[in-house]
């Protein structure tokens, strides 16, 4: 795994638990919207990248 790849998983990690922790209340669906978009917007990113 890459560093750079470790360390944006651990910041959203970090990221996440620390929401938790605030008990943000944010509501669930945009939150799972938003987050699936971020995802896969990332890996379609570090496909091309990686393809050329």
């Amino acid at each position: 795994m890459e560093i750079g790849q470790l360390t944006l998983v651990v910041t959203a990690t970090l990221l996440a638990a620390g929401l938790m922790r605030l008990r943000m209340a944010l509501p669930r669906p945009l939150v799972v919207d938003v987050s699936s978009a971020f995802l896969v917007g990332l890996g379609c990113f570090w496909f091309v990248t990686r393809s050329f």
